[in-house]
């Protein structure tokens, strides 16, 4: 333990089932040596909220992160609740002072919130602001320091489906990269449609993922999460965990042990089973929609674009299927 150099507590892609309190997760975290200096605590819903530490207030996570970081080269940080408290602190006057962070390479948060991600207790965070912005804000501060090099700093998030009569708005996810200097922090955005599941059931949790390196098809949640965040942990054969950027040689285990496909092979396999993009797109013979790179960090979703002589329907649980002007067939893909 005394030479402990990376530290993992995450969910097992074969077993989402995790639970663990977060005083749990705290006594662990005040326990790690000082040569441990890599960090993933990736553990999303499963940290209980309402355990009391010994000043009888809910465990915040966030100041035990706040601690850690300075000494950390490489962290991926993913839990229900999350606040700027892990990068800074407020001062009366309402003015935030960022941490410096002389040592780090790259840091990786995932605040998608449409999985019910939370802000921490108001007694801790000081911004009304939905954590996306508040955490790439206090990011911001913190890349910004003179002492901070130049480290690959993301923070993924999301932005919802929308109803309108004649557009299909995917939900989205969203990395935004956080650089050094004014109007440098730029947002990639990837649509993320449903996929109907292989095995015939129906419960729609896989997704057609479009990034700026290509499609795959996310077998859950946590997969989406995984490839949209550009793998910033990777699993090795034996099981361990490592930043994906560690050069080490040691082989890790494929994308589609962890629930992701790449497209070719997924339609090799399963050639009927396609997302409505992938239905719409055979039709028009034509690319309707791709993954974007915008500056800041503006939280927009994607439209799927309807080609002219092209139409939808009006019913709002088939307006992903698109038809050729004058088709009255309303079959759902």
């Amino acid at each position: 333990m005394a030479k402990l150099k990376s530290f993992s507590l995450a969910q097992h892609y074969q077993d989402p089932s995790l639970s663990i309190l977060r005083s749990t997760i705290s006594t662990v975290l005040e326990a790690l040596p000082a040569s441990c200096a890599n960090l993933e605590l990736a553990v999303g819903g499963a940290g209980a909220d309402e355990i009391e530490g010994i000043d009888g207030h809910p465990t915040h996570l966030c100041e035990n992160i706040r601690r850690l970081l300075p000494r950390m080269y490489h962290v991926h940080i993913n839990l229900e609740c999350l606040c700027d408290a892990m990068l800074g602190t407020w001062d009366p006057n309402q003015i935030f002072h960022p941490i410096s962070l002389p040592k780090l390479r790259s840091l990786h948060v995932d605040c998608a919130d449409y999985l019910g991600r939370r802000e921490c207790r108001d007694e801790y965070h000081h911004t009304p602001e939905r954590t996306w912005r508040s955490i790439i804000r206090g990011l911001q501060h913190v890349v910004d320091l003179r002492e901070t090099g130049t480290p690959e700093v993301t923070v993924l998030g999301s932005s919802p489906a929308g109803r309108h009569p004649q557009q299909d708005i995917y939900q989205t996810l969203l990395r935004c990269h956080i650089r050094k200097g004014e109007d440098s922090t730029t947002t990639w955005a990837f649509p993320t449609p449903y996929m109907p599941p292989p095995n015939g059931n129906h419960v729609f949790n896989n997704r057609h993922v479009r990034i700026n390196g290509g499609d795959f098809v996310a077998l859950g949640r946590r997969p989406l999460h995984y490839i949209a965040g550009d793998r910033p942990w990777r699993i090795l054969t034996n099981g361990s965990k490592l930043p994906a950027t560690w050069d080490h040689h040691l082989p890790w285990i494929s994308d589609e042990k962890v629930g992701l496909v790449a497209w070719e092979e997924w339609i090799e396999r399963w050639p009927r089973k396609k997302s409505s993009l992938a239905v719409n797109e055979e039709l028009t013979g034509m690319r309707l929609i791709e993954a974007e790179e915008r500056k800041g960090y503006e939280v927009k979703s994607l439209v799927e674009k309807t080609p002219q002589g092209y139409a939808r329907p009006t019913e709002a649980w088939n307006r992903a299927r698109l038809f050729r002007e004058g088709d009255l067939q309303l079959e759902p893909v």
